[in-house]
């Protein structure tokens, strides 16, 4: 099977030119390494995780009576200041869906719109995660949504919901743009496709219904006429599954800081022998090599992970839910993720963006 790779978006701020303007193609070539058409060289960029037109942050920003897209402005400026080329969007389908999966025209589908073309004016790439599922009823208003009506586990195992899904991914990567004209299919500032943001399965899922699971959102993509690099959530180990589908590659978990936990690195970076866990309590979207074959029969994915905050090849050790922290690195004692549960409270990852620390 021909390895392939992908990319990453995480949280650390590191160094990293801009570049003038997101107007070019990527490509996942026959070695597996993500490569920007015009010039063939590798593609690394920096950013992080940023949802304004959704959930939790478009709420707080309308309860304060402030202009959504100002913010945003604003925003993407000070990214842009502060060195990161790139964005990762969790896209609440559940406000912008029906419990079909049609794709409904909204208030959120515009912000979304105008934050890729923030992002195209300012150079910045974007990687949109058209299912992130979490949120509803919680954080958000109820909802419509096939998000509301089904929960994780039932949408990742029950294959009567898959239709409802794979409908709203063709719909929403046909999507035009209504301020650039251009559908998400097609527009150089979407730089990849996410499938689903951290998919949870009942027990004893067997992997081939994982891989039939990947290869139906895959395919429902690809149905738009897309030729983006689509890459699939692996945070809970699935990556012999993952290495059997037609997906280009493995999206990892790592948050070198902690998820609202509110410290910077710092002297904590200064330390290589620490070996603590380098997935702090979520996500920062590092995108792995997809698992070839071989590696798929010894039921382990050869994902090289990323260097905490980048897209492209940047390997650390081990890699994915579970890393160990890299040379030059050190993790806060926050929560960390094993196989969905935190290595030291033991609560459970849906519980985890409630607590910033644990113990």
């Amino acid at each position: 099977m021909t390895k392939r790779t992908g990319i990453a978006v995480a949280g650390l701020l590191l160094t990293q030119a801009v570049l003038a303007g997101a107007d070019r193609l990527a490509r996942v070539d026959a070695e597996g390494v993500l490569r920007w058409t015009d010039t063939g060289g590798e593609v690394a960029l920096l950013g992080v995780n940023y949802y304004t037109p959704f959930t939790i942050d478009h709420a707080a920003l309308k309860r304060l009576g402030l202009d959504h897209r100002q913010v945003m402005r604003d925003d993407v400026a000070h990214f842009r200041r502060l060195g990161l080329s790139c964005i990762r969007v969790h896209c609440f389908e559940r406000q912008f869906s029906d419990r079909e999966g049609n794709l409904l025209d909204n208030e959120h589908l515009a912000l979304l719109d105008e934050l890729i073309d923030v992002c195209r004016e300012q150079g910045l790439y974007t990687v949109l995660t058209p299912i992130a599922w979490w949120g509803g009823g919680v954080w958000t208003e109820r909802t419509q949504g096939f998000s509301d009506v089904y929960p994780m586990r039932q949408l990742t195992a029950d294959r009567a919901t898959w239709p409802a899904q794979a409908r709203f991914l063709k719909q929403f990567a046909k999507h035009v743009n209504r301020i650039t004209g251009r559908r998400y299919a097609d527009d150089p500032c979407v730089l990849a496709f996410e499938c689903i943001n951290e998919p949870l399965y009942p027990p004893d899922t067997p992997d081939s219904l994982v891989t039939d699971y990947i290869n139906t959102l895959t395919d429902a993509l690809r149905a738009s006429g897309t030729a983006k690099p689509v890459y699939y959530n692996a945070w809970q180990g699935r990556n012999a599954a993952a290495g059997a589908s037609r997906a280009d590659g493995v999206t990892c978990v790592t948050y070198p800081t902690g998820l609202v936990a509110g410290p910077a690195l710092g002297r904590a970076a200064a330390r290589p022998r620490d070996r603590r866990p380098a997935v702090a309590c979520g996500r920062a979207a590092a995108v792995a090599r997809r698992p070839a074959a071989g590696a798929a029969r010894r039921g382990g994915a050869r994902h090289a992970g990323h260097r905490a905050a980048g897209v492209g090849r940047r390997p650390v050790r081990g890699g994915g839910a579970g890393a160990r922290a890299t040379a030059g690195q050190r993790v806060p004692p926050l929560h960390g993720y094993a196989a969905g549960r935190c290595a030291r409270c033991r609560r459970v990852g849906r519980d985890l963006p409630r607590v910033a620390r644990c113990g």
